[in-house]
């Protein structure tokens, strides 16, 4: 009997924890996002383009650098033209930080080509940063970061590179 009432207690144990579960929390976020479906829906509301199917989604993605560190990427994607896209869920604040997404951002860029392959092979690459907290500040839900020529009255500089910050902590109507 005794044994019957600890299955009893482990199987409650386990029911609460999958009941706490959040997509902030990197184990039920790494499962929901293998499926392309989903990560097409959550890219499509982020970017807020209809058009965009994933082509491929995985979890854990490992990108090398021989010569330093490594990044292991939350979900790595790419879409039917061939476009990256790094989304990292983070609900650590420093997790969130601008150099880090600008590290990313070189990885996935650094990936991309093979030796002797041309720059301008360079896919277009998104690194998605999705926050529990308002990392930058502005109160915003959603930050897009481009680059831009400041000698040019801002113009953007076409490297198509972006970096999104989503802000966890936002309840608008987006």
């Amino acid at each position: 009997m005794a044994n019957e009432q600890e299955l009893l207690d482990d199987r409650k144990e386990k029911e609460e924890i999958i009941r706490n579960f959040r997509l902030m929390d990197d184990t039920l976020m790494s499962k929901v996002f293998e499926d392309k479906a989903c990560a097409k829906l959550l890219l499509r509301i982020i970017l807020g383009r209809d058009d965009l199917t994933v082509q491929e989604a995985i979890t854990q993605y490992e990108l090398k650098n021989i010569q330093g560190r490594s990044a292991k990427l939350d979900i790595y994607a790419v879409d039917n033209k061939g476009k990256q896209y790094d989304i990292e869920v983070q609900r650590s604040d420093e997790g969130g930080n601008p150099k880090r997404a600008r590290y990313n951002s070189s990885l996935l860029d650094t990936n991309s080509l093979l030796p002797g392959e041309k720059c301008d092979n360079l896919p277009e690459s998104y690194v998605i940063f999705i926050t529990e907290h308002n990392v930058l500040n502005g109160g915003k839900p959603l930050y897009t970061i481009n680059r831009t020529i400041s000698e040019m009255n801002n113009a953007i500089f076409a490297d198509e590179s972006h970096i999104i910050y989503v802000n966890g902590e936002a309840r608008t109507e987006t």
